[in-house]
């Protein structure tokens, strides 16, 4: 454990205000798989588009909770908790609502009057919170975080699991195993609750509890991991549960997808497709999440792209979404090759949610606390390591 723990400053001080170089790539990556996904909304449900969204629903949004987590952490080290929390409030709540109240029902809009009534399918009600659930998510989190730290605080739990003397393989059990589980009952739960209760025309927006609740234990585990040297070297030390855990889930979705879900059995049991799928959406966030770290205790320096990106990756969250909403509304109107038309769209919305970033974000404080939640202060430096999306 000491060999990986040791090799950088951040593997073994992480509240020192330095840059994570190593998650920039990562956030960019997640970044553009988001961009990738939603550009099929609202478009036929054609193979691709589908293995587009089963894959990315596996890690995706998983990771980026516990990279929040692992950054709420080492932000909650460096200021007061009660500062903390008011200004995490803005960071969040303030694109939160905007995006909630003034983006939501644009793409209401383009549902009701642009898009042609067979594209729209079922399930979207008019004040439906899109992609913000997970800004919902996140502030929802938030007090969350603030009990965990003060509690910590007071006991000295972090410095406690440190001096534990705990064996990494435990550590890496509890990882690898509790925590999924836990994450996969959460969602079960939930999921059920919802289903059991709620309107049809609200399943599709209410079904996101299931993420918010669902990746609670994520959250809470990233946290722990920027505060415990222990936990963090454990986890970084040995790959290959990670990698062992990825190929499995790899096995899974290829007996499932290319061989069960064609038989008698697998039509009769055809339940069995949702346990696949969140089975995958408990267990590949943590592998994801162990490359991640490893990756950020590598050190080193990213490239200027990724960087930038990463920087962007707030901004780009929030509104390449409505982006492409738009995007595929005007296409439905017109007679271009399916694939060339995601294609595009895809482009559309990249560049053009990291231009409204380049050229409202980062010129105006308006902009800027709208749309990234930056704030303005004169003699705080910007968070480098703030991750949303």
């Amino acid at each position: 454990m000491a060999a990986v723990a040791g090799r950088t400053a951040w593997s073994s001080d992480p509240i020192r205000g330095v840059r994570l170089e190593g998650l920039d790539v990562w956030r960019t990556m997640l970044t553009i798989a988001g961009v990738a996904l939603h550009a099929t909304m609202l478009r036929p449900d054609l193979p691709l588009y589908v293995g587009i969204s089963i894959v990315s629903e596996a890690f995706r949004m998983g990771t980026f909770v516990l990279i929040s987590g692992l950054l709420a952490g080492i932000s909650l080290a460096r200021h007061p908790t009660h500062v903390w929390f008011k200004r995490r409030l803005a960071q969040i709540g303030i694109p939160m609502a905007f995006g909630w109240f003034v983006l939501c029902p644009f793409m209401g809009v383009v549902l009701a009057r642009m898009l042609p009534a067979a594209r729209i399918g079922a399930g979207w009600p008019p004040f439906d919170w899109h992609h913000i659930w997970f800004l919902v998510g996140l502030l929802l989190y938030t007090p969350v975080a603030c009990a965990v730290d003060r509690f910590a605080a007071r006991s000295a739990l972090f410095d406690e699991l440190d001096h534990a003397g705990l064996h990494g393989a435990t550590i890496r059990g509890l990882y690898y195993v509790v925590l999924p589980l836990a994450t996969f009952w959460i969602m079960a739960l939930v999921a059920a609750i919802v289903l059991h209760t709620t309107p049809p025309s609200l399943i599709r927006m209410m079904s996101q509890w299931k993420l918010i609740l669902g990746y609670l234990p994520l959250f809470v585990t990233g946290l722990t991991i920027a505060r415990s040297a222990a936990v963090r070297g454990a986890i970084a030390e040995r790959l290959w549960p990670a990698v062992a855990i990825l190929v499995a889930m790899l096995l899974l979705y290829a007996a499932w997808y290319g061989w069960l879900c064609f038989t008698p059995w697998g039509r009769d049991h055809a339940a069995l497709q949702g346990v696949v799928r969140a089975v995958a959406m408990a267990w590949c966030p943590p592998a994801v999440g162990a490359l991640v770290l490893r990756s950020a205790a590598a050190g080193g320096v990213s490239s200027p792209l990724f960087r930038t990106l990463g920087d962007a990756s707030m901004t780009m969250y929030i509104v390449h979404y409505p982006i492409l909403f738009a995007v595929n509304a005007a296409f439905a109107w017109v007679a271009l090759p399916e694939y060339g038309e995601y294609f595009a769209a895809f482009v559309i919305g990249l560049a053009g949610s990291y231009a409204v970033h380049r050229y409202l974000v980062c010129r105006s404080r308006v902009w800027g606390l709208l749309l990234n939640g930056r704030m303005a202060t004169s003699s705080a430096p910007r968070a480098t390591g703030f991750v949303a999306t």
